[in-house]
């Protein structure tokens, strides 16, 4: 399955364009592994995860790392289930949306606990954040009904 993707204008999205992406990309698929190949066809970039220790505890639950050849999607180190998908769909949708970074260069010259401080910040006022947090959530709700269907028809056959 192959998916062409126009990224969306930088200043913002709206509801109808996160399910647009949404239905244009992820709609059909059926697992965490299908969403992250499905958007790496999008975006025609390798996408990995990395479970590290540092994330969950008061900070984001998840972080997206882009370097110049592939995006790598931090996550806590044990997160499973339904949570586990709304982390890793947030940040599919940050890609898929076409987001960019913020420019953090100047944060390096600053005493680390402010930095930690700054980057811990939740920041769910902010639209990119919404519509990514959307997309997770929609990812989710996809997947968990596919399992759920899937589990009903193995228990009638």
């Amino acid at each position: 399955m192959t998916h062409q993707l126009v990224i969306i204008d930088k200043r913002g999205e709206s509801p109808m364009n996160v399910r647009h992406v949404f239905s244009t990309v992820l709609r059909d698929v059926r697992s965490v592994d299908e969403a992250i190949k499905a958007t790496s066809a999008a975006t025609g970039r390798p996408i990995c995860l990395q479970e590290v220790s540092y994330l969950g505890q008061q900070g984001p639950s998840g972080l997206l790392v882009q370097s110049g050849s592939c995006d790598v999607i931090q996550l806590p180190s044990g997160v499973s289930g339904r949570r586990r998908v709304g982390i890793i769909g947030h940040e599919l949708g940050h890609l898929l949306l076409g987001h960019q970074p913020e420019d953090l260069s100047g944060l390096f010259s600053i005493d680390p606990d402010i930095v930690k401080r700054i980057l811990a910040r939740h920041h769910f006022d902010d639209r990119k954040e919404r519509d990514a947090e959307l997309l997770g959530t929609m990812l989710a709700q996809t997947i968990g009904r596919n399992l759920q269907f899937e589990g009903l028809w193995s228990c009638l056959s």
